[in-house]
């Protein structure tokens, strides 16, 4: 079942998928919706409510034309509520298909008019009491996955679309079958097919439609040759379809029929047969409203059921009384169908796992249970539950993370050594942290509602409304308070409020300023140095030019001593 799931990148945890999902087959991991394939029951609901529509289905429409291009004779077989979904008749619809490049265009009705035939023997010739439709594969799901003890009670053939599938081939065993419907489910009743030789593809309506919208108008013509001859095979996607064609099987058997179409009530009548409490009933059972005209590719978010139901119901009055004749028997018999039980097996969860995880999303006590439904699970410890199977995570649950936020944001509010101011649009204050009731000495409980003016400059608040321009990192002088701030005013325009976080970095400047000094100073001092050192000098060199002044007149006379002296001897 991998080719339904939701695409990773566009989940929004909107959890309304899950909501919508009647068997809760959905795991939320990592913020990221995945169908769980063991509990799903392929009724496409997940996929109609998903507002980014984050759906992933393989499609096998590249297939299909893969197969006309190389040539290959594909046959279509096309559900009866086609009518419903497309805005053309029946001979403009089949026209257009066929200009698609299908060999063949036809309806699965030939198959459910076998359907309901075997429908009808099997009613006569068996001694149970309680039969169950088995067409909608949705409801086929359900049983075997969640009511097993009742597939005893599920019609013992295949569906039309798996009949006529087989017919077509035991015709042209050389054809490719594409069936054409309204169901996503239809795409894994296809899937476990096993070894049947029946049908080879399937493609939605929405599916086909995208095809459609590649052609141009004047790529097909009305081929005025195609007649609508068949009986009440093609009632199947309408209520009471099948119950009409087997009123006097079941009324000659005292076995009343029962109608049922959506979740809620399949779940309460298969409650009911559980129980015991219902006998003698023929189930014509759907997962979908409105059986296939609700189903999940027929747009009816979109379109009109009412309409859409209406224009299946006269299509078929307009051909009721053309009659064809549908063979009564197939070769091989591969009709039959068992539907083998498929249980979950989850592990028993005890209270103190339950009361634990309970205990872990701050539900403390009955009152904390909100059972609010949000997250996609009915109750509380319903979600507990799924938690611990690992198919829910704590965070989904909304009243948990906001208490979460709320008591962080509050923590943080409260500590942080900056202050903090929050005005109005009009600079009225609205809240103030216990810093910035401390830096201006005022309480909140006297200044909230009052203009921040009367507490102090609100210039820079309001240049910041003024021209939606954040301020970072400015340095303000408060002499009122005598503090230096580091200011900070955010506007937050969709909630039309500002904030003010103001770091006091009073001490920082009066260190600043401290160590200013201290460097004036000792360049000061340093200077004062200097010029003791340099008046030295010039003391040393004036004495230095003294003596040597002496020695050289000394020395000059000491020349002339010698210079006399030697004269003398000569």
């Amino acid at each position: 079942m991998s080719f339904i799931n939701f695409t990773e990148a566009r989940c929004k945890n909107c959890y309304k998928c899950l909501r919508e999902c009647p068997v809760k087959g959905i795991r939320f991991k990592d913020n990221q919706a995945e169908i769980v394939e063991e509990r799903c029951i392929a009724c496409g609901k997940c996929f109609e409510v998903c507002p980014q529509e984050a759906r992933k289905i393989d499609t096998d429409l590249s297939k299909v034309k893969e197969c006309i291009s190389n040539g290959k004779k594909v046959i279509v077989s096309l559900a009866p509520s086609a009518l419903g979904y497309f805005d053309m008749n029946f001979v403009e619809l089949i026209s257009r298909i066929k200009m698609l490049g299908f060999q063949e265009v036809r309806e699965t009705a030939e198959g459910a008019q076998f359907v309901i035939q075997k429908y009808r023997e099997h009613v006569e010739a068996s001694e149970d009491k309680i039969f169950i439709t088995s067409c909608c594969p949705s409801v086929n799901y359900l049983i075997r996955i969640y009511f097993p003890h009742l597939t005893k009670y599920l019609m013992p053939f295949e569906s039309p679309m798996i009949v006529h599938g087989l017919m077509i081939k035991e015709e042209q065993p050389d054809a490719k079958v594409v069936f054409i419907g309204p169901c996503v489910g239809k795409k894994i009743e296809k899937e476990q097919l096993k070894k049947k030789e029946s049908v080879d593809y399937v493609i939605t309506f929405d599916e086909l439609k995208l095809w459609f919208e590649e052609m141009t108008e004047s790529t097909y013509e009305i081929d005025e040759s195609i007649n609508g001859d068949i009986t009440e095979g093609r009632k199947f996607p309408v209520d009471r379809g099948i119950v009409m064609g087997l009123a006097d099987n079941l009324n000659n058997k005292g076995i009343k029929p029962y109608v049922v179409d959506g979740f809620q009530k399949n779940l309460d009548i298969f409650n009911s047969i559980s129980k015991g409490k219902l006998k003698n009933a023929f189930v014509e059972a759907n997962i979908c409203i409105g059986s296939c005209i609700g189903g999940p590719s027929m747009g009816i978010r979109e379109r009109d059921f009412y309409e859409s139901n209406d224009k299946v119901e006269r299509f078929i009055t307009e051909y009721e009384n053309n009659t064809m004749e549908i063979k009564s028997e197939l070769g091989n018999k591969n009709y039959f169908k068992s539907h083998p039980e498929s249980p979950l097996h989850d592990e028993e969860v005890s209270r103190e796992e339950i009361n634990r995880v309970l205990k872990d999303m701050g539900k403390n006590n009955e009152e904390d249970k909100l059972n609010c439904g949000v997250c996609g699970y009915t109750t509380c410890e319903e979600k507990a539950v799924a938690i611990i199977r690992g198919m829910a995570e704590k965070d989904m649950c909304l009243h948990y993370m906001r208490s979460k936020a709320e008591s962080l944001s509050n923590i943080i509010f409260e500590n942080t050594v900056n202050s903090v101011i929050i005005v109005d649009g009009e600079l009225n204050i609205l809240e103030m942290n216990p810093t910035a009731q401390k830096t201006f000495m005022a309480k909140i409980g006297e200044y909230r509602g009052v203009p921040l003016a009367s507490l102090m400059d609100d210039s820079d608040f309001k240049e910041v409304l003024q021209t939606k321009e954040n301020i970072e990192g400015k340095t303000v002088e408060n002499n009122q308070y005598g503090v230096v701030f580091k200011e900070n005013i955010s506007y937050l325009e969709k909630q039309d409020v500002l904030i003010g976080v103001m770091m006091n970095i009073t001490e920082e400047k009066k260190n600043k300023k401290e160590l200013y000094d201290v460097k004036e100073k000792t360049l000061d001092a340093a200077q004062e140095v200097i010029e003791k050192q340099m008046r030295v000098a010039q003391e040393i060199a004036g004495l230095l030019g003294e003596t040597t002044a002496e020695t050289k007149i000394i020395l000059n006379r000491l020349r002339r001593v010698v210079a006399g002296e030697n004269g003398a001897e000569k």
